[in-house]
């Protein structure tokens, strides 16, 4: 199953305090969904409102890319600017 990494409080406050966890998926949309299924509105806060990196790479749009056992993905808070 693909090891999540979440470095951000509200997701920590949404998946019951969790910061690790790991989430059966064989897609980075399947695991926002399996999140999502998990903890009813975390799905929607990874797509709004974190960026992501996939086995140390950061992506722009994850979510066609396939995951593995051994994948580790990072989510982090996205930076706002203006």
């Amino acid at each position: 199953m693909p090891h999540i990494i979440a470095a951000d409080a509200d997701f920590r406050a949404r998946a019951g305090g969790l910061g690790e966890l790991d989430i059966e998926a064989d897609s980075y949309a399947a695991l926002v969904e399996a999140l999502d299924r998990r903890f009813p509105g975390l799905g929607d806060h990874v797509r709004r409102r974190m960026a992501v990196a996939i086995d140390g790479v950061i992506h722009q749009d994850p979510g066609p890319i396939p995951l593995t056992a051994d994948t580790e993905v990072c989510l982090i808070p996205k930076i706002g600017g203006g």
